[in-house]
């Protein structure tokens, strides 16, 4: 009962702040935007950070990149469709750690399409492929993913867009018990590979579904200055991670803010 009132109470906080800070930004903003765009813009934001409200103890580990604006729908489902023209093509690679005994990598690829269906011009629609290798026992994750958006127009200019985005897909996880050592394969002397780790192994991989959303704000005020902001969470399922078939470890959910202001003369 405690642990939920020290909750509630910190979730009240975080809601207080929250608005707290929208209505100032929404008055400075009186130069850049006029009235209506910034009741539009208020509204936005009040969306995003209530969809952040309902989940506010979160932490994960997934797949990432460091350049991760350059990987839009590892970031949020809603970025699918959000860019100059027609396709998008994405590659990435991240090596990590060189001077351990196996580097970590990471690939990724990702295709999508701004409108792939003529009759449903708003409707954005993509493709992503990951595929991450870590450690001495191979322990290795791949993850497929289908995305679609739909872009709802807020002004009658075309100017202001809200964005919602959701993904779904498969994620394969698995390791090679055999590469690795253990205390029983000590033989008073050294390491006998021919010993028994004698060890019992209820599964070397893991198939499970993702499921993930969000949402993003975009303003044009001209065709080379853009405002988008936007939010995200993924694995909403909390899918199952034991290998030892005892279906207690989940992965924890994951939320993320993204923010880009594009500006040229």
């Amino acid at each position: 009962m405690v642990e939920q009132l020290i909750k509630m109470n910190k979730l009240i906080y975080l809601y207080n702040f929250v608005t707290s800070v929208i209505h100032p930004l929404s008055a400075l903003c009186g130069k850049i935007f006029n009235h209506k765009e910034r009741q539009v813009l208020k509204t936005s934001l009040i969306l995003i950070f209530h969809f952040s409200f309902l989940t506010f103890n979160l932490h994960s580990q997934d797949i990432h990149f460091s350049q991760y604006n350059q990987s839009p729908l590892n970031l949020n489902p809603a970025l699918t469709g959000v860019f100059n023209g027609e396709y998008r093509f994405v590659g990435n690679h991240r090596r990590q750690w060189a001077s351990v005994t196996v580097p970590y990598q990471t690939f990724g690829l990702s295709v999508d399409a701004k409108s792939p269906i003529k009759k449903l011009p708003n409707l954005s629609a993509g493709l992503a492929l990951y595929t991450d290798k870590a450690g001495d026992s191979d322990f290795g994750t791949t993850q497929v993913n289908l995305s679609g958006a739909y872009r709802i127009r807020l002004s009658s200019d075309s100017s202001q867009h809200i964005v919602i985005g959701i993904q779904s897909g498969v994620t394969q996880r698995k390791l090679n018990y055999n590469k690795l050592t253990f205390d029983s394969q000590y033989n008073g002397y050294q390491y006998d590979a021919t010993l028994g780790n004698n060890e019992v192994f209820e599964k070397q991989q893991r198939v499970y579904a993702n499921l993930n959303g969000g949402m993003v704000y975009t303003k044009k005020f001209s065709e080379r200055t853009v405002l988008l902001i936007g939010a995200s969470l993924f694995n909403i399922s909390k899918p199952k991670q034991s290998f030892n078939g005892d279906n207690l470890t989940k992965l924890d959910r994951r939320l993320d803010f993204n923010g880009q202001f594009k500006f040229s003369g």
